[in-house]
C-alpha cells in the first residue's frame, strides 16, 4: 500500500448547500419574528421579566455545585476555607458542624429559589404566549369578518 497515492477530492457543494439552507431558514425566522412583533410588543415588559427569571434560574443552577464543593472539601475533607470565606463567615469557618449546617441551608435555599424562579418564569412566559395568541386570533377574526 503506497502513501504516494492521490487524495480524494473534496467537494464544497454539500457545505454550500447546507449554508444556503441555514441562511434561508434564518430569513424565515426573521420574517416570522417581524410578523409576530406587533402582537408581542404590548407584553415586552412581562417577556423581559420572564427572560430575567430564566437567567436567574440559570445562575442559581451554576451556584449549586459550589455548595457541594464546600461540603466535600471543607466539611468532609476538613480543608481550610479560602481566606475570603473565612473573613465572611467568621467563627463558622472553623467549626465543621456549623459549616455543615450552613451548607445544608445553602442547598435548601438554592433549591427553593430555583423552584420559585422556574415557576414564575414559566408562568409569565405562558401568560405572554397565551395573550399574544389571543391577540393574533382577534386580529384574524376581525379580518375574516370584514
Amino acid at each position: 500500500m503506497s502513501l504516494t497515492g492521490t487524495l480524494p477530492r473534496l467537494s464544497l457543494r454539500p457545505v454550500l448547500g447546507a449554508l444556503r439552507r441555514t441562511l434561508r431558514q434564518g430569513s424565515l425566522w426573521l420574517r416570522m419574528a417581524e410578523q409576530l412583533a406587533p402582537y408581542l410588543r404590548r407584553y415586552r415588559g412581562q417577556f423581559g421579566v420572564a427572560l430575567a427569571l430564566g437567567v436567574g434560574y440559570t445562575l442559581v443552577g451554576l451556584a449549586e455545585p459550589w455548595a457541594m464543593k464546600l461540603l466535600l472539601d471543607n466539611v468532609l475533607l476538613q480543608q481550610p476555607l479560602p481566606k475570603v470565606l473565612q473573613g465572611l463567615l467568621g467563627s463558622i469557618a472553623t467549626d465543621r458542624i456549623r459549616l455543615l449546617h450552613l451548607v445544608i441551608a445553602l442547598v435548601v435555599l438554592f433549591a427553593v429559589v430555583r423552584g420559585l424562579l422556574y415557576f414564575y418564569q414559566q408562568l409569565l412566559a405562558a401568560r405572554v404566549g397565551q395573550c399574544a395568541t389571543a391577540a393574533m386570533r382577534i386580529a384574524l377574526y376581525s379580518n375574516l369578518q370584514r
